[in-house]
């Protein structure tokens, strides 16, 4: 592999990283206070899985994003590149909209937002680089997963 292709492997990583860790800063001190007298679904994971799983996404999400930055200059490939970037923003906005400002609603609205664009980047991206679409496919069944936990905690918590 070329420094080009490295140097722009970490930069993806760089940058979905840090969307992690600015997303872990905000949520990190609402866990204890806010989050936890919430009364949550019985399915919910312990708290202290998400921290990994994240981790995990974060790294296939900049993988994924990766390959089609290394793909061939194409409208199909801008189009993602596009997709990818919203999709990272909209991921990062859930966090303070859900923790930060207790808008459970507006949170399940961001977080179905954000499960639409994982599957337009998943159909897009299998048409040109499936590595990339594949990578997506895990990401997009724990958003779903979490869209549903976010759903169910709404709905628990009418005062909120």
């Amino acid at each position: 592999m070329d420094r080009s292709k490295i140097r722009s492997l970490l930069a993806f990583a760089a940058i979905c990283y840090a969307v992690s860790f600015i997303s872990g800063l905000i949520t990190r001190p609402e866990i204890g206070t806010w989050y936890a007298p919430l009364v949550k679904p019985s399915w919910q994971p312990p708290n202290w899985l998400f921290a990994p799983v994240w981790t995990v996404f974060y790294g296939l999400m900049a993988v994924a994003g990766w390959k089609v930055w290394c793909s061939p200059p194409s409208k199909l490939r801008t189009r993602a590149l596009c997709i990818f970037g919203v999709q990272l923003a909209v991921n990062f906005l859930w966090s303070p909209v859900f923790f930060s400002l207790h808008q459970l609603g507006l949170g399940f609205f961001v977080i179905a937002v954000l499960a639409l664009l994982l599957l337009s980047f998943i159909s897009l991206s299998w048409t040109f680089v499936r590595p990339a679409a594949w990578l997506f496919v895990p990401y997009f069944v724990w958003v779903c997963f979490a869209m549903s936990l976010n759903f169910a905690v709404w709905r628990l918590n009418p005062q909120q």
